[in-house]
């Protein structure tokens, strides 16, 4: 599971924002010459980089607020008194090693998405047509709001990459930060706008219960399709591509696998096998004229013709059935890169859900906890645990439940979501069942009686 680093050098929505608005005063006063140094710029250059990054953003902070002012009197550009030069300084070099230190974190995401990140906006390298550079740039951009609206909203949810989505008066900021963020989401390289209408589909789980990663991925792996390699390049793409659109190239296998004509190959051995049986034996009771002998029994040539129409039948047989398998061959040969491309990304999606499973496993949730117990130390326990903790999740990303103590949120109005979480809650007390058997005290032998055994003489 990929672990982020140190989180606290990524800025919040606010303190992005006021970072933006110093760099542009910043920017203003280089364009009028750059103030002199302050007496203790040595110093300070050293003293920053051993700075936290809580510490750096309050000398942003504060840097902001005396250029502000100073803007606003009308003195930014006309000449900083000494305090003014100390704090466009300070926070100047505050804020360039606040952004050394954002950039190597994100870089480290880059290296090693998380898998909300991988859910939402792909891997860096998705978008083919751009030079890697610039495609790793776009990706981090984006990525960096991401992180900027968890840390804001305090969102810790490793399956959805900004929660739930704030349908429910949350505030102008929250929705306004919100809508932004999906803004720069649908318009990254891996969604291109269009495509992405729900925001619900950027989630770790397919809210629409059209693909079970497992389930497809179990379906998909057929030895023909197995030997098929897909190239490289598109192996790149589908690897990086956001998990709706790995959802859709699954879907679309599983479409074109329902398709397959049938597979006649035992079949065609079977036959085969009772073709050679029959000629033996046809070969064995052949009836035999000889001269100056009694003609053949007419029973035995009875039995000869009736093997000899047998032999014909499935002659027809297996002629029939070469050309239904020859079809299947055929259609093989046309469907199995499609077929091969769908496996794979059902393989991505299962290793996203894996990880997230994972990050819920070693940090449960309180909703989680509440409903599942944490859990179990036994390798069954632990995957009947996240057998369960991706059957809540899949519901709460259906319907956008983000209640931090209740795994399903309030009681549903909405009869088909009513039957749903009857079909949910079903599927869970098998996995309470699972998860009491395999926790259980398993038996151990008896200990040994603490008087001595007399032993025969």
């Amino acid at each position: 599971m990929t672990v982020l680093g140190d989180a606290a050098d990524l800025p919040d929505v606010e303190q992005r924002a006021v970072g933006l608005s110093l760099r542009q005063l910043l920017q203003r006063l280089d364009s009028h010459g750059p103030p002199p140094p302050p007496p203790d710029a040595e110093s300070l250059r050293r003293q920053i980089p051993l700075l936290s990054s809580s510490t750096l953003r309050e000398a942003v902070a504060k840097g902001y607020h005396v250029l502000s002012n100073a803007g606003l009197r009308g003195t930014l550009l006309g000449g900083l008194d000494s305090e003014g030069q100390h704090w466009a300084y300070t926070s100047t070099l505050a804020l360039d090693e606040l952004g050394k230190r954002e950039r190597r974190v994100l870089e480290e995401l880059a290296d090693h998405p998380l898998a909300y990140l991988l859910a939402a906006i792909g891997r860096p390298e998705f978008h083919s047509l751009s030079e890697a550079a610039s495609s790793r740039w776009s990706w981090t951009t984006v990525a960096a709001h991401i992180m900027s609206y968890r840390r804001q909203y305090a969102v810790s949810d490793p399956t959805r990459a900004l929660g739930a989505n704030p349908i429910r008066p949350v505030g102008l900021a929250q929705e306004t930060d919100w809508r932004l963020v999906m803004e720069e989401i649908r318009w990254s390289a891996g969604n291109l706008g269009e495509h992405l209408i729900d925001p619900r589909l950027l989630a770790v789980f397919d809210p629409t219960g059209r693909v079970d990663a497992p389930q497809a991925l179990a379906a998909l792996s057929d030895l023909i399709v197995g030997r098929m390699t897909v190239p490289k390049a598109r192996q790149r793409r589908i690897r990086a591509a956001p998990s709706h659109a790995l959802r859709g190239e699954v879907a679309k296998a599983l479409g074109l696998l329902r398709g397959r004509p049938a597979d006649w190959s035992a079949e065609l051995e079977r036959l085969k096998a009772t073709q050679d049986t029959l000629k033996v034996v046809y070969r064995d009771r052949a009836p035999v004229v000889v001269q100056g002998r009694r003609p053949p029994d007419p029973a035995r040539i009875h039995n000869h013709d009736q093997l000899r129409r047998r032999l014909d039948e499935l002659d027809a047989a297996i002629t029939a059935a070469r050309r239904d398998q020859s079809q299947r061959q055929a259609w093989d040969r046309q469907n199995t890169e499609a077929l091969a491309a769908g496996r794979l990304a059902a393989e991505e999606l299962a290793g996203r859900e894996s990880e997230a499973l994972l990050a819920l496993e070693e940090n449960p949730p309180q909703h989680l906890a509440a409903e599942l117990g944490r859990p179990p130390s036994s390798h069954a326990g632990r995957k009947a645990w996240r057998h369960g903790a991706r059957i809540i999740e899949q519901y709460r990303t259906r319907h956008e439940v983000d209640d931090q103590t209740r795994p399903f949120g309030g009681v549903p109005e909405d009869p088909a979501q009513q039957a749903q979480l009857a079909m949910v809650r079903q599927a869970l007390d098998q996995v309470m069942d699972s998860l009491h058997l395999t926790g259980a005290e398993q038996p151990a032998l008896p200990p040994p009686p603490h008087h001595e055994l007399a032993l025969d003489q």
